[in-house]
């Protein structure tokens, strides 16, 4: 909200008094952090929705961060015919090491 900041007012006011959406941002770094339980789950929804939009056909749906470069960014390459993309978002690197030591916890999300 552009009046009380993040989180500071209800979703009506926020959407109501928007801030504008900051551009030119500059990549100071990247991370990685992989669960391998959550990334096994996550391989075979991958390809249960694979095998969905082969069979059914699934419109894309292209954005920024499914283009070179970001579609080859490490080992596992994204999946056009899933429609798959990265998602990408920022913290301060202390909420990163903190991630990366002793995993993500919902409960602190968005402190």
């Amino acid at each position: 909200c552009s009046l009380h900041g993040v989180n500071g007012c209800s979703a009506s006011c926020a959407f109501a008094n928007r801030a504008p959406v900051p551009r030119g941002y500059r990549l100071a770094g990247v991370w990685r952090n992989q669960n391998p339980a959550l990334w096994a789950r996550y391989s075979l929804m991958r390809a249960t929705v694979l095998h969905e939009c082969s069979r059914r056909g699934c419109v894309p749906c292209p954005v920024e961060s499914c283009m070179p470069a970001f579609d080859g960014l490490d080992s596992s390459s994204l999946l056009a015919g899933a429609n798959e993309w990265r998602l990408f978002h920022g913290s301060s690197e202390a909420a990163c090491r903190q991630i990366c030591a002793r995993n993500f916890s919902l409960g602190l999300a968005g402190s």
